[in-house]
């Protein structure tokens, strides 16, 4: 004869929910009401919460528990006015009705202390920790957690199945901070010219086009740009780590988003319903790099203007908007026609027309150009011996770093702005002169920078308008 089970009636934990791609706290209300042995779920769940019932009813007989007889269990998730998705909340129902029902301890005051319940149930109450975990606000939280892969900062039970709550499990502290950690240098020498362009542009963080015929290393130089980026602020860290999460994917270091040529507008700038990030929300505090720039759809080249100018990306979708994060550094490269040999210097060169050239390069307005802070030609990259390698540089700008910034109010001198001169224009040549005098371990932006930064920022444009006048 199976024994009556002791009940008591009703139970509150907590759990985790997911509100605009960032988990936040839920309430997990559970009661025993007289009626059918079924599972009801208030408070706004979605389809996945609601199907949950069968996955916890076949976890808990697998692992020897019993469903109460006679007795409906209802479970109210609170704030019950917002919608609840949520990947980790059957774990929390499950426990909840073990605790309720005294088919195992409950060793923790739940009266008079919260305790945060996250995980998935496999059929056979086997549990995990979803991977999203790193977006719950877990500061001074107590979490009872399934099995993860990843370590877990805070204090924290763990539990492989569900048969492990009859046990006295140990409370785990892990206080390390999670840190992220910069990639391996790439094996690869540059010129002095090419060395110091890619100090100037990891010091300043401008945007930059590369142009230029192929095998001169423009992908190369970019993807050697990531890893000479700055350390990241915990802020910045924390929102990268917490946007990638949601897909399973563990950060090392700021992200690097190199969608292919091909991909759709959808796709970079984020939308379906509900809302998912694009690309370009994808690539806050990292780098977006876009290679082969002129081979994207226009429409996907127009979509960065916005993003690119306001540093965040809005989306709308039936009713619902959404604001993601997006400040990165854009770094794209490019052929300047068909054939890949036209260059300001070697005009010569090209196998093509420069009717036909401009018909390319016709897929990158000219307010898209402009939001380019740089736009460095690469035809005579190959020249001179490449003698810095990346850890030299690596070392050159983490003692630079160390160094005071030279003051942000310097002003660009009068005899290089004419009226043409557009505010973008001015905001480059602010931003890679203060890179140059902090290159040169100077406290002050002198005239040389400022001489220096027109030559990067203004004089190319203006070649690259004169090549197809």
């Amino acid at each position: 004869m199976v024994a009556r089970l002791q009940l008591c009636w009703r139970m509150r934990v907590f759990s985790f929910f997911d509100n605009k791609g960032v988990l936040e706290a839920m309430e997990v209300e559970l009661e025993l009401l007289p009626g059918l042995p079924q599972l009801q779920v208030i408070g706004l769940p979605d389809a996945h919460i609601r199907e949950s019932a069968l996955r916890i009813k076949s976890a808990l007989t697998a692992q020897g528990y019993q469903w109460p007889r006679g007795h409906q269990v209802v479970v109210n998730l609170r704030p019950s006015h917002l919608r609840k998705q949520s990947r980790g909340l059957e774990l929390a129902i499950a426990v909840a009705l073990i605790w309720a029902t005294e088919q195992a301890p409950c060793a923790w005051d739940v009266k008079t202390s919260e305790i945060f319940i996250y995980g998935e149930l496999g059929l056979t109450g086997d549990v995990r920790c979803p991977e999203d975990l790193e977006t719950a606000p877990i500061n001074d939280c107590v979490l009872l957690l399934g099995k993860k892969q990843q370590p877990v900062e805070g204090r924290f039970f763990e539990i492989s199945q569900l048969s492990d709550l009859r046990e006295s499990l140990p409370l785990k502290e892990n206080l390390e901070t999670k840190k992220w950690q910069r990639p391996k240098p790439l094996a690869f020498g540059f010129s002095d010219a090419v060395a110091r362009m890619l100090k100037v542009v990891a010091l300043s963080e401008a945007s930059v086009l590369l142009a230029g015929p192929p095998g001169t290393g423009k992908s190369t130089w970019a993807q050697a740009l990531h890893g000479l980026l700055e350390e990241p602020t915990p802020e910045t860290w924390q929102a990268c780590r917490s946007l990638h999460a949601r897909e399973g994917k563990k950060l090392e270091w700021r992200p690097l988003v190199n969608p292919h040529h091909t991909i759709p507008a959808i796709s970079m700038i984020g939308g379906g319903f509900p809302l998912f990030p694009g690309d370009i929300a994808k690539a806050h505090g990292g780098m977006l790099l876009l290679d082969e720039l002129l081979e994207f759809d226009r429409q996907v080249l127009e979509a960065l203007r916005e993003p690119v100018e306001a540093g965040q990306m809005r989306v709308s979708r039936r009713g619902v908007t959404r604001v993601w994060p997006a400040q990165f550094q854009l770094v794209a490269t490019t052929n300047l026609c068909p054939c890949g040999k036209l260059s300001p210097a070697w005009k010569k060169a090209c196998a093509f027309s420069l009717r036909r050239c401009r018909s390319t390069w016709e897929k990158l307005s000219g307010p898209m150009l402009d939001r380019f802070d740089l736009l460095l030609f690469t035809q005579d990259w190959n020249r001179g011996e490449k003698s810095h390698s990346l850890s030299d540089i690596l070392a050159d700008l983490e003692r630079l770093r160390s160094q005071e910034k030279p003051a942000a109010t310097a002003e660009i001198p009068s005899s290089l702005l004419d009226e043409d001169t557009s505010m973008r224009r001015r905001r480059s040549m602010t931003r890679v002169a203060r890179a140059l005098a902090q290159l040169e371990g100077s406290k002050r932006v002198l005239n040389r920078h400022w001489v220096e930064a027109y030559d990067l920022c203004v004089k190319p444009q203006d070649g690259f308008y004169q090549l197809f006048a």
